[in-house]
């Protein structure tokens, strides 16, 4: 969260939405007003590869989301946020969960600072950690992830280290009747520190209690305990990274659960290049189940991750899977930047399925020996006019495999995203 104090000078006051970040109570006491409006238009042909109903002209998606958060003291902050979450014209209607959530408290919480390096947020918030491979907001799609928790931050320069527990908080689609998904307990411990090379290293611990999962091997109660290191360093000119790697146990009914996941990405900007180019190559594989007839689970489970997390364009999610993805990313001109990649995709293991967001099952793996699921090509452009306005462009196109040409519909999708986005 940005703190606006220093506008309480009112020289410094240059934006026009200034006299709002700083609503003077008292000489220790402000509120700060904000908020977001998006709007986008997206259109699919043979979506989930020809098996969804077809749509010639698209539909749009609207996010509201306003704010205020009051600053009582130098340790002690109050934040709520509201999200109007619509979609219009989609054939078979909103996606559960991610298209539409027609008014509801996104957050409220309550943040207290125990001393200058200990702080204590209750009530309902985001939950971001590290690269957002497993707890993210779901920013990728039209409603985001929220959780009613306890957190407990504790931050020195370039250290951190956050305990929490919560309940992730169901989006309903109705007006003001979201609910803590009371089927899920989710808990755990994540730190940052330096090391050495300006390299930065995250570990981490993660539970997560489900009291209905369902996999290919079946539905039962799901008890998973995740373990993970991040390594990783900051952009800016020359070789970057970040890889991270994850150990997952527990049980699975009456099985016992062995997963786990490796992620990287690897990359060099040319700063000094015209464009900036930056060349990087993602690699990644999440493990499946071998044999969904013994009492072993192998699935890795993402967790809570990016809803859009290979593309703008939701199809598959992080589940039983290997790829490589290269991509280009170019600085056109000043607040103007573009990407291009490709992406191939196999399943790890033959005898699991693919799956789609929040882990739902959407091809049998039995029914195919092929590991080929497919490859993908995503071309993005995004252009910040101003501090306040973002413009963006995204067309994908994904090249089914045998696998999904042998279990079902396979034909090959297209997909076209735009929209604006103003924040205050």
């Amino acid at each position: 969260m940005d703190d606006y104090s220093f506008l309480a000078d009112p020289k410094e006051r240059t934006d026009l939405w200034d006299r709002f970040k700083y609503v003077r109570l008292s000489q220790t006491s402000f509120l700060t007003f904000g908020a977001e409006y998006r709007i986008e238009h997206e259109w699919f042909r043979n979506d989930n590869w020809g098996e969804s109903q077809m749509d010639g002209n698209g539909y749009l998606l609207q996010r509201f989301m306003p704010h205020v958060s009051g600053y009582l003291g130098k340790f002690a902050r109050a934040f709520v946020s509201f999200k109007f979450n619509e979609a219009f014209g989609r054939a078979g209607g909103p996606r559960p969960d991610i298209d539409r959530d027609r008014a509801d408290v996104h957050e409220a919480f309550v943040d207290l600072g125990l001393n200058s390096t200990v702080t204590a947020r209750v009530g309902r918030q985001e939950l971001v950690f590290g690269g957002g491979k497993l707890t993210t907001n779901n920013e990728g799609v039209n409603v985001r992830l929220s959780f009613d928790a306890v957190r407990i931050s504790a931050h020195h320069k370039d250290w951190r280290v956050d305990l929490f527990a919560s309940r992730p908080v169901q989006n309903l689609s109705g007006v003001f009747d979201n609910v803590p998904n009371s089927g899920q307990l989710f808990w755990g411990i994540y730190g940052s520190a330096p090391t050495v090379r300006k390299i930065l290293i995250d570990t981490y611990y993660f539970g997560l209690d489900t009291r209905q999962a369902r996999y290919v091997q079946g539905a039962g109660q799901e008890t998973r305990h995740s373990v993970g290191t991040r390594l990783h360093t900051r952009r800016g000119g020359g070789v970057d990274m970040d890889w991270e790697g994850v150990f997952q146990f527990g049980s699975f009914g009456a099985n016992r659960i062995r997963a786990w996941t490796v992620a990287t990405e690897t990359g060099y900007q040319w700063e000094h290049v015209r464009f900036g180019p930056r060349l990087g190559m993602k690699a990644d594989v999440a493990s499946g189940d071998g044999n969904p007839g013994d009492h072993k689970l192998e699935t890795f489970n993402p967790l809570f991750p990016k809803g859009g997390y290979f593309s703008k364009m939701v199809l598959a999610g992080p589940y039983n899977f290997y790829d490589l993805h290269p991509l280009l990313e170019l600085e056109v001109k000043k607040g103007v930047t573009a990407e291009l990649s490709w992406d191939w995709f196999w399943r790890q293991s033959t005898r699991d399925g693919v799956y789609g967001i929040g882990g739902r099952l959407i091809r049998e793996g039995l029914k195919s020996r092929a590991r080929s699921v497919g490859s993908q090509g995503n071309v993005g452009v995004r252009w910040s006019v101003d501090p306040h306005l973002t413009l963006s462009f995204n067309v994908s196109a994904f090249l089914p495999g045998r696998f999904l040409k042998e279990t079902g519909p396979g034909k090959t999708v297209l997909f076209v995203n735009y929209g604006v986005t103003y924040r205050l």
